[in-house]
């Protein structure tokens, strides 16, 4: 919360270089040259992840693994359904924290609602990514009118319709918001090899 996509960004730098004293201006991103929409440099160990990555992680969920026609559901919780809200723990698997008109007006404008990540421990993606529908939204990588970065995935001061796979929204980079966080990505052993590889998202529908 309260972090900018620069932000962000410093800390996949230091991420990238090992944390404790590591760099934050160059390593994963360099800000230093490319500012606040630098690409992740192709050995980056950690970076903010990717629009096609984000979007995969919160909604895709293949056909033939019980998966919808198309492979995308409408909200990342594996549901074409509008998620219920219920208090931390609930055991719900379609359960969301976002503005909620049940609610009284002051639990969903001063963000006291925001809940740790994985308060609806069976409302997971596919992939097993918790809280990527309402609670915070989340910076991605995608540069937007060469001046802006993504924003996905609604908070708990947003209506049902921007925790939908086809809602989008931008800001420029340096922004903060009381609402607003991100989500990292990072390569993974490539199966065969055992060798770091990255993942091919699937076409986002």
């Amino acid at each position: 919360m309260y972090v900018s996509f620069l932000d962000a960004m410093r800390f996949a730098n230091w991420l990238h270089n090992g944390g404790g004293k590591g760099d934050t201006e160059t390593g994963a991103y360099d800000i230093a040259k490319h500012g606040g929409l630098a690409p992740h440099e192709p050995g980056a160990r950690v970076w903010v992840a990717t629009e096609n990555e984000w979007v995969k992680a919160a909604y895709f969920h293949p056909p033939e693994k019980g998966g919808p026609e198309g492979g995308y559901w409408l909200y990342p919780t594996q549901s074409h359904e509008l998620p219920g809200l219920q208090e931390p723990g609930a055991p719900g698997a379609n359960l969301a924290n976002f503005f909620n008109l049940r609610l009284p007006k002051s639990q969903f404008t001063d963000y006291t609602r925001i809940l740790p990540v994985g308060s609806f421990p069976k409302a997971a993606s596919h992939y097993g990514t918790f809280d990527q529908g309402g609670n915070v939204s989340e910076w991605n990588e995608a540069v937007v009118y060469q001046t802006q970065r993504r924003i996905r995935g609604g908070s708990v001061g947003d209506a049902f319709e921007v925790l939908q796979r086809v809602t989008r929204i931008s800001s420029r980079p340096e922004k903060e918001y009381p609402d607003t966080g991100f989500r990292l990505a990072r390569p993974v052993p490539a199966p065969a090899t055992g060798r770091l590889g990255f993942a091919q998202p699937s076409s986002q529908q």
